[in-house]
């Protein structure tokens, strides 16, 4: 295998920048909304949805432009763009401006998310790659916890210099300039068509898009609801924000640990510290059960996540690693974007709209998960055993 000295920092480091970078101003929201008072709410929450919308389409065309140019100058692209996008937002004059950033940014998350998942498989095999999947999972967290909790506390300076949180892509650059070979392999001409990607693939994307639709309730809407329930302000979000990406985090480093002692019912316990975290935030009325119920969500988080890439990992070639991880993260941010539309809507629709209620929507979704995935373990653990036992003879 290839040496990997230098490389996984490398790697880590724009792990640092991916799955919570529309999240990462979350805690200003708040106080966006107040310097852009005459825009409608959905408008202003399109600030944290529009990355994830726009990360689509370029996710799907990374493999393409991987094939073409190789992973190293498309991924250095790729932070080029996140630099300028994310730190763009906070020059911006209109909303329309800003808007634009944050497209720019959401596309340079669709070329970076694929490839950094991607070049685990080129570097890594065995338990060193399941482990470094968990690394990956931890480092996207701790990312996010460091630029949430530097946003927060910048936004209640100014809006405008919660953006400064995405100077940290300054490191990602420097590294993968320097540390990040070119991995070996034959490019591919773009004409040429490539092998169908598996069924198993298939459903970790589905898996996702329901996993992100659920969690991303707590970054949309936690700002506004620490706000409108006077228990804080945009510090107090952004130590909210800390919390769930600082479970993940946990969650990833002990994430090999996890899977080999409850294999598949690591999935059902994930779902539900995910569903007990945001009944916990459903209800609460000062910051300490917030915290304590991010944090819960966050640990679910942080396995599942992981779990499904390391699942897509083993389920494709090398050469698919781009195209199969290309699709995860487009249905990743499909769901992140989709989450405040249907949740929001199922809200509405069957309760009360209240401040809460994003989240107790996101904690019966949740639950009716864990219970479906308990009932198909078990029925496939009833199924094999049955099929294992053997048939006795007649006497």
């Amino acid at each position: 295998m290839k040496s990997t000295e230098g490389v996984a920092p490398a790697i880590l480091s724009v792990a640092l920048l991916t799955v919570m970078a529309g999240a990462a101003i979350s805690p200003a929201v708040a106080t966006i909304a107040d310097a852009f008072s005459s825009t409608r709410p959905e408008i202003i929450k399109l600030v944290v949805t529009l990355p994830p919308l726009m990360v689509i389409p370029f996710a799907l065309l990374a493999g393409r432009l991987t094939d073409a140019f190789g992973k190293k100058k498309v991924l250095l692209t790729g932070l080029w763009l996140y630099l300028i996008g994310g730190i763009g937002g906070g020059f911006a004059s209109t909303i329309h401006v800003l808007l634009f950033c944050r497209a720019l940014l959401g596309l340079s998350v669709g070329l970076i998310m694929p490839i950094s998942t991607a070049l685990v498989s080129d570097f890594f095999e065995g338990e060193k790659a399941t482990r470094m999947m968990g690394w990956i999972s931890a480092s996207n967290h701790l990312g996010g916890m460091a630029a949430q909790i530097l946003s927060g506390a910048l936004a209640t300076l100014c809006w405008r210099y919660s953006f400064g949180a995405y100077g940290l892509a300054c490191v990602a650059i420097a590294m993968v300039l320097f540390y990040l070979p070119e991995p070996a392999g034959k490019k591919r001409p773009c004409t040429s068509p490539k092998p169908r990607l598996s069924v198993p693939v298939y459903l970790c994307a589905g898996a996702i898009f329901l996993l992100m639709l659920v969690f991303y309730t707590v970054p949309v809407n936690i700002a506004l609801f620490i706000a409108k329930t006077g228990m804080g302000d945009a510090s107090s979000s952004g130590m909210a924000c800390a919390f769930i990406t600082g479970g993940g985090f946990v969650m990833g480093l002990c994430f090999q640990r996890v899977y080999t002692a409850l294999k598949y019912f690591s999935v059902v316990v994930g779902i539900a510290l995910m569903a007990c975290g945001l009944g916990f935030l459903s209800g609460a009325e000062t910051l300490p059960p917030v915290f304590f119920g991010v944090a819960l969500v966050g640990l679910g988080e942080g396995y599942l996540l992981p779990y499904i890439f390391h699942c897509v990992r083993t389920s494709v070639d090398v050469d698919q690693s781009v195209s199969a991880m290309a699709l995860i993260s487009s249905m990743m941010y499909l769901g992140q974007f989709s989450s405040p539309l249907l949740i929001d809507k199922i809200g509405s629709h069957w309760m009360a709209q209240t401040t809460g209620s994003p989240f107790l929507v996101a904690c019966w979704l949740s639950s009716a998960a864990a219970a479906l995935v308990l009932l198909l373990i078990v029925l496939i653990h009833k199924s094999d055993s049955h099929l294992a036992k053997p048939k006795e003879t007649p006497s």
